[in-house]
């Protein structure tokens, strides 16, 4: 399968096994990704400021960081990335603290097969039924910087796909 048109997505675990899962769940899912491994969570702010992700997966179970300040991480760099978290059991509580802490979907490591599903979801997200491109950003610009938006000023330009609507 080309990468072109493939979702970058970071996973963050310290096994290259649930990448490489992740990575083949979600192509025969129909889902085309572009799967980064990141086994150290001090990494997270470069790898999203040099990768520029649509999507965090993180095993937050064994990367020694706590979700809170994972999301703090995340914030600082992408703060509109979805996050996708897998934990080794999960109930209606780990889900609750989730959900506030900032993540958009928890899946338990015995429901693996549910990934698909969770990153379906978050696409879902959007009126688009997809998650932005480069492209989409770059025609955002293109119009700021041009002759048709000399009128505009002070103004906030969502480029979400209407996600924050």
């Amino acid at each position: 399968m080309s990468e072109q048109g493939a979702v970058p997505l970071i996973v963050m675990t310290r096994s290259q096994d649930h990448v490489e899962a992740i990575n083949s769940t979600l192509r025969n899912a129909g889902h085309p990704v572009h799967c980064t491994w990141l086994p150290d969570a001090r990494d997270l702010s470069d790898a999203i400021t040099q990768l520029n992700p649509e999507l965090l997966i993180a095993f937050i179970d064994e990367l020694g960081i706590d979700l809170v300040s994972l999301i703090k991480i995340k914030q600082q760099s992408a703060p509109e990335m979805p996050v996708v978290i897998v934990r080794e059991q999960v109930d209606e509580a780990v889900i609750a603290d989730a959900m506030r802490s900032g993540a958009q979907d928890v899946v338990t490591l015995g429901l693996f097969p549910s990934v698909p599903e969770a990153v379906g979801a978050v696409v879902g997200l959007t009126p688009q039924g997809r998650l932005g491109e480069v492209a989409d950003m770059a025609d955002a610009v293109v119009f700021l910087a041009g002759e048709g938006s000399r009128f505009i000023t002070g103004a906030l330009l969502p480029v979400d796909g209407g996600m924050g609507m």
